[in-house]
């Protein structure tokens, strides 16, 4: 999604796990290229709804969550690129 970025479309990561070093190895081997928060206490996924890993969260300029995906499945790359034009045409 680094294509939106000049328009002004973030990504942030949320990372649940208990330890944060597991985490990071895990970072460094998939190349993860946006910035990643840890939240052991799981604050952010009960702020989100969020109760499967993993889940994609959209939120909109004013902080509203707009669209929710649970889990994952090839393909839903062309419902996030819908959802984030939506976004950035609001």
């Amino acid at each position: 999604f680094q294509k939106y970025k000049k328009l002004g479309f973030i990504v942030y990561g949320v990372n649940v796990d208990a330890n944060p070093q597991d985490a990071q190895a895990l970072l460094k081997e998939t190349g993860v290229s946006f910035p990643v928060g840890y939240d052991t206490k799981n604050r952010v996924s009960q702020l989100y709804n969020v109760d499967s890993m993993p889940s994609t969260v959209m939120v909109d300029r004013k902080g509203n969550m707009r669209f929710l995906h649970r889990g994952y499945k090839p393909g839903y790359e062309k419902d996030y690129e819908k959802q984030i034009r939506q976004l950035i045409r609001e």
